[in-house]
């Protein structure tokens, strides 16, 4: 078995799961990638998903005592938030990611349940950040910070820092990603932490960084 092979069933023992994983390409085809199937899938609805699934049986996670509907994955090493969904049975298959900004006091391991969530949330510095969920203690999921609770006052530099470890420790995403896990997880979610040099099954996405002088997430 690779390195890699090796590194993640580590990773998954220590996350409390079973399941296969294998080392796939970062080269991702499009933004995101999803399961096939049509655009509702039951439990919101998504730009339409392509022909065939970019992952394979190998990145299916086995979660064993847990039912809801999303698991959650991030892969601080590659600054990227894996989100899988409930196929039945303790199975839960890759659904999509989302690039994210790590930082400083960040956790590199173990598994957390969503908890509070604030439309707006005060951070640190005076800033704000726009879909804001707790994962652990002082520890959020939240869109790029804002200077004022409107999503029209964006700093510029932390949305194109996505993708690279520029945060105090919360994971920083684009507002419309941020929304996403505000309005389809619901508190309990399961929230893994870990680190891989494969970024997870769909790749690690990529934004299109924003000219000087942009003051709103194109997302919002």
């Amino acid at each position: 078995m690779s390195i890699s092979g090796i590194l993640a069933v580590v990773i998954s023992v220590l996350l409390g799961f079973s399941g296969a994983f294998k080392v796939l390409s970062s080269d991702a085809e499009g933004l995101y990638a999803y399961r096939a199937g049509t655009e509702t899938d039951g439990w919101g609805t998504h730009i339409a998903a392509p022909e065939e699934p970019a992952w394979g049986e190998e990145d299916v996670l086995t979660v064993s005592g847990y039912d809801l509907p999303w698991y959650i994955r991030i892969n601080v090493e590659q600054n990227v938030v894996n989100i899988y969904r409930n196929a039945g049975n303790g199975r839960y298959e890759p659904y999509t990611a989302f690039v994210t900004s790590t930082g400083t006091y960040t956790l590199h391991e173990g598994v957390f349940a969503l908890s509070d969530k604030y439309e707006w949330r005060e951070l640190y510095g005076g800033m704000y950040g726009h879909y804001a969920c707790r994962i652990y203690s002082g520890l959020l999921f939240h869109s790029c910070p804002c200077t004022a609770m409107d999503v029209n006052t964006v700093d510029i530099g932390a949305y194109n820092a996505l993708g690279t470890a520029a945060s105090l420790g919360c994971m920083r995403l684009r507002d419309v990603d941020a929304k996403w896990i505000y309005e389809n997880c619901v508190s309990g979610t399961l929230v893994g932490f870990y680190d891989a040099g494969d970024p997870g099954p769909f790749g690690k996405p990529a934004i299109e960084p924003l000219p000087e002088g942009t003051v709103k997430d194109p997302t919002a």
